[in-house]
């Protein structure tokens, strides 16, 4: 099961999407200040689910496939598909 799709996740996304805490979101991105619409939340801690940083689209995205590569668990095959490794236990 990957970490977003965990109740802990589910329940933090619930808590972010509901009420004025979603609607008074800010309209910049958190990581390179670009002005969007399609601001999203990010947990670093789903634990804390109040606690987010606001990312445009780009920057979430890359910010995830930063994360995997880091785990070893990303890779790009070249062709534009991208693909999750499953995790191999050593």
């Amino acid at each position: 099961m990957s970490p977003g799709s965990t109740p802990q996740a589910r329940r933090a996304r619930q808590i972010v999407h509901t009420g004025d805490f979603y609607r008074n979101r800010p309209t910049h991105c958190s990581a390179c200040g670009t002005e969007t619409e399609d601001i999203q939340a990010h947990h670093d801690d789903y634990a804390k689910p109040l606690d987010v940083r606001w990312l445009c689209r780009s920057c979430h995205i890359r910010h995830h496939v930063a994360l995997r590569k880091a785990e070893g668990t990303y890779i790009h095959n070249g062709g534009g598909s991208k693909r999750r490794l499953k995790r191999v236990a050593a």
